[in-house]
Order: structure tokens, then sequence, then C-alpha cells
């Protein structure tokens, strides 16, 4: 009963997960991946992929979310995949993992991949800070970002963010500056309200450590990371009063926390959001995040 679940349409249909690759061909800065990969990723059989979504059906699942880092290092692995998978059970439907850059380089497949049943994409967008973006290795610039929504709306799928606002790097004005682009690209709906709580993860061999603009600490493996100190005052704070608006995380509306959470980011920055009312759009009824600095409340749970 506690399983994620799609929420889409005023339902809930039971979710599975599946891979069609490992790793992944990119080493941004902040990822875990590239320490074990090092720019390198495995595909899978197309047969062993239908398969393993054969089971999740037999088990309940209406839809499946492919886990892969980024599901279109290998284009037309993905899909043979997505094809595959779509004529063995045609009602199933599905989300993916792709960078902003292949959500761009790749903008052919889209209508293909809305046929084929893929309702959203999550991207990691991670800040509006271009400084940001060029510490973490990103390849991708804001603009980037506003053409990606557009073009997979164009093509009736839906993107979901995913952020990274707190690290070193971060000014005080970048979680407003945050909301403004959820604002003014009607995303109030897509973004996942942890999304906005999220502190850089530095695990062991992490390249971000290279950066040597920032004393980065001993590795605490009870936090599994090296630690670091804000550049600025304040940041901290924010970022608690955040994570505290979350609760236990068991939410039913996403958007109501999401405008709490600009309230509060307001009131930091002396500003004021105009947030459009949130559209219904797909998502998991459990939030996805990577490369994240675990909360005390996550660590509770796994100490106990």
């Amino acid at each position: 009963a506690d399983y994620a679940r799609l929420a889409h349409d005023g339902e809930l249909r039971v979710a599975g997960y599946t891979e069609a690759s490992r790793g992944c061909r990119h080493r941004c800065t902040h990822c875990p991946i590239p320490v074990v990969y090092d720019g390198r990723f495995r595909i899978a059989d197309v047969d062993v992929v239908v398969a393993d979504v054969e089971q999740l059906v037999q088990l309940g699942a209406e839809h499946v979310s492919f886990g892969d880092p980024d599901f279109l290092n290998g284009p037309a692995h993905a899909t043979k995949v997505l094809e595959a998978a779509h004529a063995a059970f045609p009602d199933l439907t599905f989300d993916i993992t792709v960078k902003v850059e292949h959500v761009l380089n790749h903008s052919e497949v889209w209508e293909r991949y809305s046929d084929l049943g893929v309702l959203f994409v999550v991207s990691a967008f991670e800040s509006t800070n271009p400084v940001v973006l060029d510490k973490l290795d990103k390849g991708h610039t804001v603009s980037d970002m506003s053409q990606a929504v557009k073009l997979l709306r164009d093509a009736d799928i839906e993107v979901r963010p995913s952020l990274l606002p707190f690290t070193p790097w971060t000014q005080p004005g970048d979680l407003a500056e945050i909301v403004e682009f959820v604002a003014d690209h009607d995303l109030v709906g897509n973004v996942d309200p942890i999304q906005l709580t999220i502190a850089l993860l530095v695990p062991e061999g992490s390249l971000v450590l290279r950066h040597d603009d920032v004393a980065w600490g001993p590795y605490d493996g009870s936090r599994l990371s090296h630690p670091w100190d804000y550049a600025h005052v304040g940041l901290a704070e924010l970022q608690a009063e955040l994570t505290a608006l979350l609760g236990d995380g068991c939410w039913e509306d996403d958007a109501t926390i999401f405008r709490q959470m600009a309230r509060a980011i307001g009131r930091h920055a002396d500003r004021t959001f105009h947030l459009p009312v949130s559209r219904s759009v797909p998502r998991l009824t459990e939030s996805w995040f990577c490369c994240a600095e675990p909360n005390d409340a996550q660590i509770s749970v796994v100490a106990d």
C-alpha cells in the first residue's frame, strides 16, 4: 500500500522501476556516478529490459520509471527499448530522466516518445545561477532550460525539474531566482517541494573536490559527505526553514507546500512572487531527488 504511485488525471496507478542502462557518459562534478563509471555506460539488452517490464506488469504496475542516470546516453537503444515495451504493453506509461542538453540535442524524439507513453521527463536543471551551473559542469544554460520546457510541452510531455539550490557557491538571491523561473514557466505543479531544500552531497572521490575555492572538510561517514560552508550568512537558516516545511514528507498537495516555501524564500529575499495556479500534471507520489546531502530526518531513519 505504501509503494509509489503515478498520480495522473485524478487517478493513482501503481508504478514500477527498471533501467535500460548503467552509468553515464557525462561527468557532472556533483554526481557520484562518474566516480564509479568515469564517463562510461553500459546498455542492457532490449529483451532483458522488456522482461523486467513484464515482471513489473505482472505485479500490478501500470506505469514504469526508467531510472537510467540519463535515458538518452544511447538514444538509438533508448528508442528501441521504448518501442519494444510499448508494443508489448500498449497501455503502460513511462517516465525517463534526461539531461537538458540531451532534451535539446534529440529534439526529434519527443513526439514519438509521447506516442509511446512517456508522460514526463525528470531533468536536472539544478540552478539558475550560471556560476553554479559551470561549477557543476552541467553543460546547459538557463535559456536552455526554458527551451527544454517548451520543447517537451509542445510534444505533450511535462518536465519535472530536479534542483540543487544549496551549494558553496549559492548566492542570497538564488532561491528567489529559481522561484521566479518556476513562476515564469508555469512549473508550480511540476516541482517536488523537496527540490527547494537540496544541499550538495560530496561523496568520497567526488569530482567537485577539484574546485579549490571551497574549503572542503574531511569526509564524514555519518553524513556520507565532505562538509562545506555557505559563502553567505543566512543560507543555512533558509535551508533549515524550508526543510522544516516538508514535515514528514507525506503531503497530498505539493503545490501548497511549494507556495509556503516560496513565501519563506520571499521573506529572506524581500521579494513577492506571483505564482500561477498550479496545473494538474503527472507525478510520482514519492519524490525523486539525487546528489543530495541527507537531512537529519533521513539520517534518523537509517540509524533506526
